[in-house]
């Protein structure tokens, strides 16, 4: 007999701690200051990384030199520390947070669970009865997100396919049916994927793009994080971002034209004088023009300019 699975919910695991930030960094530095040395991390390195992190964001880049002498172990944490460079406060807060969420991913319940009262006895109510988990099967007639007609309401839809790597300061622009998102930041690691997701399908998929002139080294998309992507006409401009690359990072700003169709990329051949290099910037097409507001170049200089 067929089972209608139309009225199941599926709840899927989310991220619990939905604290912005800096109040989630200060949150989490609370909690783990808590912590015995040996509760801290699994590893002494991601100790020192923790460590690290932490005095980036309370004092800033480390200018003075180790010495040669003295504590092993507190010349591995300042040698850390002098390794992050000039990693800006608020970048390293996110690193913090992330590191620390690999190492303890139930921190915010732990945190939460230390923070509230006990309950008094009079007021003690019976455990819920354990139930045995739903298995994963979406409902008969699921047609993504048409099937979704709570109003008012989160839903979690359920997704296929392997999920992209979580990550910050990336770029994502709805083409037809699809989402897709390109790029962004992991962990400090730029990356330079292309990602789409059906949203007739809610499936996840990795899309492979190639040069649309082979034997052009240009049409390449480069790591990068803070970039914007705009719709021209039925292409997608990835404008812009920051990259591991100083020299691109200090030079004018570069323009990729993406065939969402043919999944081929090309330079976007511009005349004139070009903006300076930056990312974190505004982007949109007014008519046939394309406008660039602020952002942040090369060494940390904000921008204004239109």
């Amino acid at each position: 007999q067929a089972v209608d699975r139309s009225h199941i919910f599926i709840p899927i695991k989310m991220p619990s701690c939905t604290l912005a930030y800096p109040d989630r960094f200060f949150t989490a530095e609370e909690w783990y200051k808590t912590l015995s040395a040996g509760e801290q991390a699994k590893t002494d390195e991601t100790k020192l990384i923790l460590h690290a992190l932490l005095q980036q964001v309370n004092h800033g880049p480390m200018k003075t030199s180790v010495p040669w002498f003295g504590d092993p172990v507190e010349n591995a944490k300042l040698t850390t520390w002098k390794n992050l460079g000039n990693l800006d406060k608020f970048e390293a807060m996110r690193l913090f947070v992330r590191t620390l969420e690999e190492e303890h991913a139930d921190w915010w319940d732990r945190y939460e669970a230390a923070k509230a009262p006990p309950a008094p006895a009079s007021e003690a109510t019976p455990s819920a009865p354990v139930t045995e988990a739903l298995p994963v099967i979406p409902p008969e007639g699921f047609k993504g997100l048409t099937t979704v007609d709570r109003v008012d309401h989160w839903s979690a839809p359920f997704i296929t396919g392997k999920r992209p790597r979580s990550r910050y300061q990336h770029s994502a622009l709805m083409q037809g049916n699809k989402l897709m998102l390109i790029g962004g930041n992991a962990n400090g690691r730029y990356l330079n994927d292309v990602q789409v997701l059906d949203l007739e399908t809610l499936s996840w998929s990795k899309a492979e793009v190639k040069a649309n002139d082979p034997s052009t080294s240009k049409a390449t998309l480069d790591p990068c994080a803070g970039h914007s992507l705009v719709p021209w006409g039925a292409n997608i401009l990835i404008v812009g971002g920051r990259c591991k690359k100083e020299d691109t990072n200090a030079g004018s700003l570069p323009i990729k034209e993406l065939n969402p169709t043919s999944l081929t990329l090309s330079e976007f051949n511009t005349t004139g004088p070009a903006p300076a290099a930056r990312g974190g910037h505004g982007s949109c097409v007014c008519g046939d023009q394309l406008i660039i507001f602020g952002g942040e170049a090369n060494k940390r200089l904000v921008l204004n300019d239109l």
